[in-house]
């Protein structure tokens, strides 16, 4: 697979055209991921989605929507906007008149929010092939969605329908976004957490599951990335800022704060189960250890509901020791589990 083009640009149309159904695509900024998805999505029936309906409600706006940077490279090139309903917009191919450019022929395209898009259910949306969700890592500071990861299969499966049991072809759903947060709540959900984890500590640009139909593609060498380290902004930097690192080194934060370290089970015992963790005290040290490995039997308890709140009731100390660093993790896929099971 080519994964970059000769410019030095990501090769989306490559991606979209992988057999695989599940493309995920967590790189540095600038490197052409939405530029070369929403060209090739000119060659299909698409739908573009971010992540917040505030989000959306710019990106609805003609003067903010996303073909303008496209658009300005390729002058013949009109792609039109209009809202459809309270939460989305359509796109449209424009024609030219005396009045100027006005939207011509059915949509191309529409655009959605994951926050709401169970409020659009009803919408017909088999002739959709491709689905660009866009920005699907969060940043920081940005208000998570309740379920989110659920959120995510969801809006697949209202797009998708039944067209497979029809004989057709899945939907296919490339999703992009800047290395901000490896514990993202898709990746947590799919349990790709791990994966994205090796793919990074292994220098690999690739990941593929031909059973799940997954692929996952990290364009860490992107000479792209490495020619914009020596623009204005990136000399400013710090380069060992969280900033820096994400942009240019594709380097997710969280994964570098992690508190993984290997240890010997044997060492330890059994203190309680939640979830898919049990945590581990150890015999002599007292310090403590999550694994994904569950042996003896600790008592255990649902990470949801009243179990899960009866969980922070009884182990609350557990919180504590997390932040004092002295609760380890096997590998960074069940700290970040942890993490989760504590929001």
């Amino acid at each position: 697979m080519n994964l970059y083009l000769p410019n030095g640009f990501l090769n989306v149309d490559e991606l979209i055209n992988a057999p695989e159904p599940f493309v995920f695509v967590h790189g540095g900024r600038g490197v052409g991921k939405t530029y070369g998805a929403l060209k090739a999505a000119l060659k299909h029936k698409f739908i573009y989605t971010r992540r917040l309906q505030s989000e959306l409600d710019v990106i609805n706006k003609p003067e903010y929507m996303p073909f303008k940077a496209l658009m300005a490279d390729d002058p013949g090139l009109h792609i039109g906007i209009n809202s459809i309903s309270k939460y989305n917009a359509a796109f449209y191919n424009q024609a030219e008149t005396e009045a100027g450019w006005v939207n011509a022929g059915s949509p191309i395209g529409y655009t959605a929010a994951l926050s709401t898009f169970a409020n659009i259910r009803g919408f017909d949306a088999s002739d959709v092939d491709l689905w660009i969700y866009d920005e699907f890592i969060p940043e920081a500071h940005v208000r998570p969605i309740k379920e989110e990861g659920k959120a995510f299969l969801n809006a697949y499966e209202t797009i998708n329908r039944n067209r497979e049991l029809k004989g057709g072809k899945p939907l296919k759903v490339i999703c992009l976004a800047n290395s901000n947060r490896l514990a993202n709540p898709i990746y947590v959900e799919l349990d790709l957490v791990s994966v994205a984890e090796r793919m990074k500590r292994r220098g690999k640009n690739f990941y593929r599951d031909a059973k799940t139909g997954i692929l996952m593609v990290d364009p860490f060498d992107s000479p792209i990335s490495e020619a914009k380290s020596e623009t204005a902004l990136y000399k400013l930097a710090n380069r060992d800022s969280d900033f820096y690192n994400m942009s240019i080194g594709n380097v997710f934060d969280d994964l570098e704060l992690s508190s993984v370290s290997p240890a010997n089970l044997k060492e330890f015992k059994p203190l309680v189960t939640v979830g898919d963790i049990t945590i581990y005290k150890h015999k002599t040290s007292g310090e403590y250890y999550g694994s994904r490995h569950r042996s003896g039997n600790p008592p255990v308890y649902s990470p949801r509901g009243t179990d899960g709140a009866r969980f922070k009731r009884d182990y609350g100390k557990l919180w504590v020791k997390y932040l004092e660093n002295k609760l380890k993790f096997e590998d960074y896929a069940t700290e970040a589990l942890f993490n989760v099971y504590w929001d």
